[in-house]
């Protein structure tokens, strides 16, 4: 699993509703740009949650908190290189 039980780098509440991710045409452009990348929904009774990644070290997870906003949380990116 790429998450592997690491903690996230990044948290933090968004101003959008992520239910754009659930069009398949948008996800189809996400594959075409990102072909490794995966990604998967589910809309369960608090709201939509989200979880992509490439399918090596980095992952985004997109969950409704407590109040329903949706809440990003991203890790993976250590020991990547920068440029």
């Amino acid at each position: 699993m790429v998450r592997s039980g690491s903690e996230p780098d990044v948290r933090r509440v968004l101003d959008r509703d992520p239910a754009g991710l659930e069009d398949w045409d948008l996800r189809f452009a996400v594959r075409m740009a990102v072909p490794d990348a995966v990604l998967y929904d589910d809309r369960g009774h608090d709201g939509l949650a989200v979880l992509i990644h490439d399918g090596d070290r980095s992952w985004a997870e997109v969950r409704p908190d407590a109040a329903g906003r949706p809440v990003l949380w991203q890790g993976g990116r250590a020991g990547l290189e920068t440029r």
